[in-house]
């Protein structure tokens, strides 16, 4: 920040020192044009050779992929130096101060390439064709706007004064056109850089200054010249040549690396249909009105042009926007990354098909296909091959289809086709004709893809008769495919419509069960083994649905984690069984260990510990009595899952896996995480007596407590299994041999009776 405060204090104070020794010069030697018209000349020859070497330098780095704007303003550059070359020999040489029209050319060819820099530049950054560029077109409008006012206050007076060639006139005529042309080409450069980087803004700013510097040398110039003075070495001068050192600072700025970020560019849309243009008409009205004596004249000649430009702007303006609302209209309709059509279209498609079908009595089908596993290609390939394998798909499913029918893309790696006028046995005949297509693995870039797809069947009339319906049981049948194994097809059936509309009626009542006091907890005891004493239980949620009586946890638990539900449940139930455990120890029990399930949804959320922290805070539960039990499916992301758990250590809780020994790397989990306790599923604890899960059992054990765990068995039901648990040196246990899961009344009478059993 400091060097570049540094910098702006070293350019203004190069400024200030160039006017002073410009303008001191001029005065200085006032009196003898000669050597002040050299003087001036030889610093801005210096001046000319210093900025071309800053704007080169610009063009080599090209930053911002402006190079050809920079290339244009250097070739200016260096034509400005050759008008100044020029006249210094005109002057030295042949000591005779007249501006030539070979100097005059020169100065022109240089005009037109700074304008051409800014046009190209508008160009690039207003992201516009050049043909339908609405800038470019404003600028002709303005020009011809300049043409006619230099015309007839400018031109027009010095050729009333003198007597010049043809050459000198034309170029006269053109000077002030470019001039004018240019400082408005900047102003609207300039207006456009405000909405993009920082460093477009800054060279466009400082361009401007240098567009404004020489407009006014210029037109005071041509204004002396039309009352007949010719100034050499005048004032406007210096103005020149502070002109040409902007660019070059424009070209030192064009070196920076500057990061700032884009803001926003919403607001150039405003000048795509500027009323800008029509304010030239105004004006040339104004002064044609004032000038008009019944007779053609430029100003005349000049409004009619400027009319019929803006006329021809609208024309095209028109027709942009028309081809606009073309584009806007077939993505609306189409898929852009496939070509297909998209879900818009099957919708109004469907219809369409629905409403034939019930004219005609006919049955049609809505086949919907799903890739099996597409995701894990985006993960391992990347997208971009991820979006190439979804054209080849396409391109395959539009090869096989017949006359009439239409593929549609409805989204991600979705598909589907209606079927017209069939029946079930043609609607399977296609399904099983989708998976040939797919027995060919596909070549996208360098890798040859297998994939497979799911595929989904609905019947109309059989399955509904409105389009939400039949795409619906198709999507639901979809699942069902993927649901027994892939690479298959399904028919939406009776059963299977059952089976969603309970899902349904499950997932909202869902949302509203907390609210409705539905959920409620009970407990399991744990037990030390050898005694039976109870030193704890996990709680367990239970749903007793208005309609549908109890639920069981294995049918609604999945429903509310796909849903993303069980993650304001899982809250509400650790408040409520940290709650309890704080009123049993209140009322004088002794302290529990209370352990409850947390779902991985709940636990890859980044706040996890935060709201547990927040929980203890809130009910003053004792976290050295709570247990969390997770599952082994928390290995699919190792690193954060160890950072949890250790958030969870330090607050005195005790991570539990629940469920070991049924997932396919436990030893791993036992290595790697940091946890307290395991629990050996009951899937073990129900053929312990025969000598295979005996063993397995046995070897969980001993693993367990060589590394310090707290180990507890599952599902304990007989006094045999008791027996052999105590005998492989098991601990602590829970199951029904001991006591089903309780309410919390229930459960307090069970304490009471443990104690009054002691007393």
């Amino acid at each position: 920040m400091e060097l570049l405060r540094n910098g702006r204090l070293k350019t203004r104070l190069l400024f200030i020192l160039m006017l002073i020794l410009l303008y001191g010069w001029i005065y200085q030697f006032e009196s003898d044009d000669l050597i002040r018209s050299i003087g001036v000349t030889i610093f801005a020859i210096i001046i000319g050779i210093n900025s071309m070497r800053h704007v080169y330098k610009a063009y080599k780095l090209d930053i911002e992929g402006l190079r050809k704007f920079w290339l244009l303003l250097n070739i200016g550059i260096a034509f400005f130096i050759l008008f100044e070359s020029l006249w210094f020999f005109q002057t030295v040489l042949f000591q005779n101060p007249v501006y030539l029209d070979v100097i005059n050319f020169v100065w022109d060819i240089y005009l037109i390439f700074y304008l051409s820099a800014i046009i190209y530049k508008i160009k690039v950054i207003s992201h516009y064709p050049t043909l339908n560029n609405p800038f470019i077109f404003n600028i002709i409008i303005f020009m011809t706007t300049a043409f006619t006012i230099s015309i007839q206050y400018l031109v027009k007076p010095i050729l009333d004064v003198t007597n010049e060639s043809i050459m000198a006139t034309v170029l006269v005529i053109i000077y002030p056109i470019l001039s004018l042309s240019s400082i408005i080409a900047t102003g609207i450069l300039y207006y456009i850089a405000r909405f993009l980087t920082k460093r477009i803004e800054l060279i466009s700013l400082t361009i401007l200054f240098s567009a404004i510097v020489m407009f006014i040398a210029d037109f005071g110039f041509m204004y002396h010249l039309s009352i007949e003075i010719f100034p050499l070495a005048s004032i406007w001068d210096p103005l020149w040549i502070i002109s040409i050192w902007l660019l070059g600072l424009a070209g030192k700025k064009g070196q920076m690396s500057c990061n700032y970020q884009k803001g926003s560019d919403d607001k150039l849309s405003n000048l795509y249909t500027s009323p800008y243009p029509y304010f030239s008409i105004l004006l040339l009205v104004f002064l044609t009105i004032h000038q008009f004596h019944y007779k053609v004249n430029a100003l005349f000649i000049g409004l009619c042009m400027t009319i019929l430009l803006v006329i021809f702007r609208q024309v095209l303006l028109l027709r942009h926007n028309k081809q606009i609302m073309k584009k806007y209209k077939y993505l609306a309709y189409h898929d852009p990354l496939t070509g297909l059509l998209n879900r818009t279209s099957f919708k109004i498609r469907l219809k369409a098909e629905i409403d034939e079908a019930k004219a005609s009595n006919s049955k049609l089908a809505v086949i919907l296909l799903d890739l099996d596993r597409f995701k894990n290609i985006n993960d391992t390939l990347g997208h971009h091959v991820g979006d190439s394998l979804l054209k080849e798909v396409s391109n395959r499913l539009v090869l096989g289809l017949n006359v009439g029918e239409v593929c549609f893309r409805i989204g991600g790696d979705e598909f589907v086709i209606i079927l017209t006028e069939t029946s079930d046995e043609q609607a399977k005949k296609f399904a099983e004709k989708l998976m040939t297509q797919f027995s060919s693995a596909f070549q996208v870039d360098d890798y040859s893809i297998n994939v497979s797809p799911s595929v989904g069947i609905s019947m109309y009339p059989d399955n509904g008769i409105s389009h939400d319906t039949l795409f619906k049981y198709a999507d639901a049948a979809m699942y069902l495919a993927k649901e027994r194994g892939n690479n298959t097809y399904q028919f939406f059936n009776g059963t299977l419509h059952e089976k969603i509309e309970r899902k349904i009626l499950l997932e909202n009542g869902l949302r509203n069960a907390i609210q409705n006091q539905e959920l409620h907890v009970v407990y399991h005891p744990k037990v030390i083994l050898a005694t039976r004493e109870i030193f704890g239980m996990e709680a367990l949620l239970r749903w007793k649905h208005p309609v549908l009586g109890y639920i069981s946890p294995a049918e609604f638990i999945p429903i509310a984690e796909e849903t993303g539900q069980i993650i304001p449940i899982g809250e509400w139930m650790l408040r409520k069984a940290c709650e309890q455990a704080k009123q049993w120890e209140d009322s004088g029990f002794p302290p529990l260990y209370v352990a409850v399930n947390v779902s991985v949804r709940q636990f890859q959320q980044k706040d996890f510990v935060e709201k547990v922290t927040n929980i203890i805070h809130e009910t003053g539960m004792n976290p050295n009595y709570l247990e969390l039990e997770i599952t082994e499916s928390i290995i699919q992301d190792i690193d954060e899952s160890i950072n949890v758990l250790k958030g969870l250590q330090e607050l005195g809780i005790s991570p539990s896996i629940d469920d070991f020994g049924t997932g396919y790397s436990s030893l791993y989990i036992l290595k790697e995480l940091p946890i307290d306790i395991i629990k050996i599923d009951k899937s073990f604890i129900d053929y312990i007596t025969e000598k295979k899960d005996k063993q397995m059992v046995k070897t969980i054990i001993e693993l367990g407590l060589s590394l310090d765990l707290r180990v507890v068995a599952e599902g304990i039901e007989t006094e045999e299994q008791l027996a052999k648990l105590i005998e492989y040196d098991c601990k602590f246990g829970q199951g029904y041999l001991f006591a089903k899961p309780l309410d919390a009344v229930q459960f307090e009478q069970l304490l009471l009776s443990k104690i009054n059993d002691n007393i």
